[in-house]
C-alpha cells in the first residue's frame, strides 16, 4: 500500500500537486491490484483519516485483494461461457449455444439457412480427417464473410446453421444471394444450402427442420450431376 500527499508533490511535480490541491486531495491511499504478477490498476482512497476502531491500510489491503479476486473470477467465467458455446474448430458458435438461442427467438422475424459441406467422407477418406478439418473451416469462413460470427452455429459435423433474427427479408435474401454467389465461383469445394424466411416464426425449430429438408434436395441435385452419394 502507497501513502501519498499533496505537499509530497508541491516542489518536484506541481503539475500534480496543484492537480491534488484542485481536487481537494490532501492525501492518497492506494492499494495495487494484480492479475499474474502484473499491475493493472490501484485501488484508491483520497483523503483517509486513520482511526483507533479501524486499521485502514490493511482494511484497503483486504478490499484490494477481494475486488481482484473477484474481476478473476469473472474472467474465468466469460471464458468458460465462450468455451461452452464456442466451436473450438471453427470458431463459430456450437449446438449449445444454438440450444440456448431457440427460445429467445421464437416470434421474431427470422431467416435461416441449413448448410452442409459437400464431399466431406470422400476427403477424410482420400486425404485424412486433417483434411476434412480445415475443409470444414473454409466452409465455417464462408459463411463468416456474409454472416455475423454469432450467427452461425456449426450443427454438428460438416453441418451448419445460420439464425438471423430481427431482420427483413429483403436483407436476409441479400445475404442468401452472396453465399449463392461465393458458392457458385468457387471451385475448390461445394456447399449445399437450403434457406427459409418468417416475418413471424413461432417455432424456429421447426423452420430449421424445413431448411434441412431444402438442403438435402440441394444435395442431392449436387450428387445427381457429379456423382456421390447422398449426404455424405
Amino acid at each position: 500500500v502507497l501513502v501519498t500527499r499533496a505537499e509530497d508533490f508541491r516542489e518536484e511535480h506541481p503539475n500534480v500537486y496543484q492537480d491534488m490541491v484542485r481536487n481537494g486531495m490532501r492525501n492518497q491511499l492506494a492499494a495495487p491490484l494484480y492479475e499474474n504478477g502484473v499491475m493493472f490498476g490501484n485501488l484508491c482512497l483520497d483523503n483517509f483519516e486513520p482511526s483507533e476502531d479501524v486499521d485502514v491500510l490493511e482494511f484497503l489491503q483486504a478490499l484490494a485483494f477481494f475486488l481482484t479476486s473477484e474481476i478473476q473470477t469473472n474472467k474465468l467465467m466469460r471464458q468458460l461461457s465462450e468455451l461452452s458455446n464456442t466451436d473450438l474448430l471453427t470458431g463459430v458458435q456450437n449446438r449449445n449455444a444454438m440450444n440456448l438461442k431457440l427460445p429467445q427467438i421464437k416470434g421474431c422475424s427470422l431467416g435461416v439457412v441449413y448448410a452442409d459441406i459437400n464431399g466431406l467422407k470422400r476427403v477424410n477418406d482420400s486425404q485424412g480427417h486433417e483434411a476434412g478439418d480445415r475443409l470444414i473451416k473454409r466452409g465455417a469462413g464462408v459463411l463468416m464473410q456474409i454472416f455475423d460470427r454469432m450467427d452461425v452455429y456449426r450443427a454438428g459435423g460438416d453441418e451448419f446453421v445460420v439464425l438471423m433474427s430481427g431482420v427483413s427479408e429483403e436483407d436476409f435474401m441479400e445475404r442468401v444471394q452472396q453465399l449463392e454467389n461465393i458458392l457458385g465461383k468457387t471451385r475448390e469445394f461445394a456447399i449445399a444450402i437450403g434457406f427459409r424466411y418468417a416475418e413471424v416464426c413461432p417455432d424456429p425449430e421447426a423452420m430449421i427442420r424445413e431448411t434441412d429438408r431444402a438442403m438435402y434436395l440441394d444435395k442431392e441435385e449436387y450428387y445427381r450431376k457429379n456423382g456421390g452419394e447422398g449426404r455424405r
